[in-house]
């Protein structure tokens, strides 16, 4: 994709772009709870023929065992508008905690919403595994 911190997902059977993950700036970026710790945000959209079929858990899966494991990032977080089910199951899935809601603009639909942040340490993150 044309940014270097978004990522196509391609069906492999066809090779067709069927949604994307990007890495960006975390909301815990610069907050005192989480000085000194780097972060990432992920962010995903999935087309809509393709939900339930675990594609999203196991694409975001794959991510935070490189951005934990490779690049040894301290945090990672994620939100979802909060009436958003899909995207919530996908970050229970992955292991992330919620820890606090609030709103946001969203300048590409002209409107606010309520959102819901999580964050997934790398040491939650390593206790997965065991």
């Amino acid at each position: 994709m044309a940014e270097k911190n978004d990522f196509a997902i391609v069906d492999r059977a066809t090779g067709r772009v069927i949604g994307s993950l990007g890495l960006h700036r975390s909301w815990a970026t610069g907050q005192l709870a989480f000085a000194g710790k780097s972060a990432v945000e992920i962010g995903y959209v999935l087309a809509r023929d393709m939900w339930g079929r675990g594609l999203m858990p196991e694409a975001v899966g794959r991510v935070l065992e490189y951005l934990f494991d490779t690049l040894g990032v301290d945090i990672v977080t994620v939100a979802h508008a909060e009436e958003n089910a899909r995207s919530r199951r996908v970050i229970e899935k992955c292991g992330f905690r919620p820890v606090k809601r609030g709103t946001v603009y969203l300048k590409q639909l002209g409107k606010t919403i309520t959102d819901i942040k999580y964050i997934l340490t790398r040491e939650e993150y390593q206790c997965k595994d065991t």
